[in-house]
């Protein structure tokens, strides 16, 4: 997950504890002349969970399916980004008459190797729920997905979703040290009473995919609305972001399947952030990974499927920025359950 403290902050605002504004815009901060605080969520596990970036995905599996997610960034440093979310989504078959595809796990991606789409038609259905907190701000958010899925082959797919959110933003003018006690453009952004702004948006997703690979594309927060606290407008604004995610499921032997992958993240006036992965899962139980950040972070993940109705996955971010030496790294974990399964064998 990024800060980004431009504009209206840029030297002018540093936060309480022990880092400047200078240090946070030279080193962490997607700068843009009207971005806003944060705005996007980063995670490292999204492969296990790729509903979480692009509304499309919902519905891939069968399967009633729940995450439950924690990151605390930069672990050590003061009042550091933090994020907790529930998602949750579903596949509705079109005709219960037509033969049944099987699951499609991206959690456990060998099972690529069972899935062809059949010619049914799917509608896919999620919803999300997320608190984030970084700094003197809080953002919890809610949002529903649609999703449809087409085959185009009997063994491609391309699906396409929409998702449809509010989100409420909170600014906490105790948590914020002015270097300037007399400041017009702060005192214009906390404005008179309150400090809250409630947004709504729109988020649109598309999906291809077969048992051999994937790729998706999702551009979010397309309305690109203003940030208004209790009527008091700011000259920030939310900006669209663009992310593409990609990967390819190579099987090794009869238990291994390596998967290659890929996710790009942009928005204006800021860099282009790449996530170079991969991983390995071992006869659907196991599964191991690495990843590089550029410019960020290296990142070492492993999870795995404790029996069919519970899957668990951990991943630790090792800083590679100029601010390695103010944190010990960034944590994440995630629960999935399928509250429906029954519960099979257990890997123990």
């Amino acid at each position: 997950m990024k800060l980004i403290y431009t504009g209206m902050f840029k030297s002018q605002i540093t936060k309480r504890g022990r880092y400047l504004t200078s240090l946070m815009i030279a080193t962490f901060v997607w700068v843009g002349s009207v971005s806003f605080a944060q705005q996007v969520g980063q995670y490292s596990l999204y492969l296990q969970n790729p509903y979480i970036i692009n509304p499309a995905a919902a519905g891939l599996e069968n399967e009633f399916d729940v995450s439950l997610g924690f990151r605390k960034q930069w672990v050590g440093f003061e009042n550091s980004p933090q994020t907790y979310y529930v998602s949750a989504n579903t596949a509705i078959i079109k005709s219960a008459a037509s033969p049944r595809p099987s699951s499609v796990r991206i959690s456990s991606p060998s099972e690529y190797d069972k899935y062809e789409s059949g010619g049914n038609i799917r509608h896919g259905l999620g919803g999300f729920l997320a608190a984030d907190e970084f700094g003197a701000f809080k953002k919890n958010t809610a949002n529903l997905t649609y999703a449809i899925h087409l085959p185009f082959t009997r063994k491609l797919t391309v699906s396409f979703g929409t998702s449809v959110g509010l989100s409420n933003w909170q600014f906490d003018q105790n948590a914020v040290t002015l270097e300037e006690p007399d400041d017009a453009v702060y005192d214009m952004f906390a404005g008179q009473s309150g400090n809250t702004a409630n947004v709504l948006d729109i988020n649109f997703g598309t999906w291809i995919y077969t048992k051999k690979f994937f790729v998706g594309y999702a551009p979010t927060q397309l309305l690109q609305n203003n940030i208004s606290f209790d009527g008091n407008q700011t000259e920030s604004k939310l900006n669209v972001f663009h992310q593409v995610m990609g990967g390819y499921n190579y099987r090794m032997s009869r238990d291994l399947v390596l998967v290659p992958n890929f996710l790009l993240k942009y928005t204006s006036a800021a860099p282009l952030s790449v996530d170079i992965n991969v991983r390995a899962d071992y006869q659907d139980r196991f599964w191991f990974g690495g990843s590089y950040r550029h410019n960020d972070a290296v990142v070492a993940m492993a999870g795995l499927h404790i029996n069919d109705m519970f899957r668990f996955g951990y991943s630790f971010d090792i800083t590679t920025s100029a601010l390695a030496k103010y944190n010990s790294g960034s944590h994440e974990i995630v629960l999935g359950i399928r509250p429906f399964n029954s519960v099979g064998k257990t890997v123990f």
